[in-house]
């Protein structure tokens, strides 16, 4: 069974003022619901694993599979991206489970990611799920990105604080050199943050290519379609990094669901946004007028805590 989102992308600034007077601004910022975010004292997690995913595959025989990302995860340059050899690669080790594969990719990187997160995979409800936008994030400031992939995932363990995460760190020729350098590049450092404050487990599968390219087995050309979408040569090495890892972890400890999380990272967290379609919005006073513009599929307001993108 396969569950696929239709991609959907951000509105501009232009649409954005155009859909939503400011005196209604005010009036949508007051009527965001947050979800509640539980705390601790403790400055990080601890560890986690993927002991509860590999349980519920083997006991319960089902599992639901998640991939949270942008259009690498989505497979643009690929016959057969790197998540549907990963799902593939969990029903082969239980070939008579039901295994569901929810895709949920689009371009937008991790701040877009944690607007549609609460539909596109709280909503799913999934026992796993994988989370890549460090390419995506490569050009955003260190406070975005921190209060996006953080506002992610504490979405995601305020409403199911069993499931667990992985988080993927693509690479692009743009970012390689620092690769090359043996550095991590920022997005990447960003992301690490996250990970390594809510105990989250990673995969570098960028890091494996730019290592294969540096090792003169590759090149960028030959490993990618544009210099960022692995073609079917780059999948494979993204995928034997991801198998890798996933083999290494099959024996995971069974942690206990966080249900406590460490106080946030960043002072304000995404971890209240979500996204809401434009024509459902009124006004008092205000009437709809259809018009060709109404046949787009998304047309969205971005809502994000008490601020409103106006």
């Amino acid at each position: 069974m396969m569950y696929t989102t239709k991609t959907a992308t951000p509105l501009s600034e232009r649409c954005r003022r155009m859909f939503v007077p400011r005196s209604f601004a005010l009036a949508l910022c007051l009527s965001v619901v947050f979800l509640a975010a539980g705390t601790s004292t403790a400055n990080a997690a601890a560890p986690q694993g993927l002991g509860r995913s590999f349980q519920k595959l083997q006991k319960e025989k089902k599992l639901r599979i998640a991939y949270f990302g942008g259009s690498i995860t989505a497979g643009q340059g690929a016959s057969r991206p790197w998540r549907a050899q990963t799902t593939a690669w969990f029903q082969s080790l239980a070939p008579q489970a039901a295994i569901t594969e929810v895709s949920a990719a689009a371009d937008g990187g991790s701040e877009y990611g944690a607007f549609r997160f609460r539909k596109e995979i709280v909503e799913q409800d999934p026992d796993l799920v994988f989370v890549e936008f460090a390419v995506d994030d490569a050009d955003l400031d260190e406070q975005r990105v921190l209060r996006s992939a953080e506002g992610i995932v504490r979405q995601f363990w305020t409403t199911n604080p069993w499931a667990e995460i992985v988080f993927i760190y693509t690479a692009s020729k743009k970012t390689s050199p620092s690769n090359d350098r043996d550095e991590v590049p920022k997005a990447v450092g960003y992301h690490q943050a996250v990970a390594r404050h809510y105990g989250i487990p990673a995969i570098d599968v960028g890091s494996a290519l730019a290592e294969d390219i540096r090792s003169e087995k590759s090149t960028w050309e030959s490993l990618t379609t544009d210099g960022v979408h692995p073609n079917d040569a780059g999948t494979a090495v993204y995928f034997r990094t991801i198998e890798a890892f996933l083999a290494a972890h099959r024996n995971d400890r069974i942690e206990e669901p966080m249900t406590s999380l460490p106080d946030p990272l960043t002072k304000d967290p995404f971890s209240g946004t979500h996204l809401m379609k434009g024509t459902t919005l009124y006004a008092p006073g205000w009437r709809k007028v259809t018009t060709p513009a109404d046949s787009l599929p998304f047309i969205y307001f971005y809502l994000i805590g008490r601020d409103l993108f106006m």
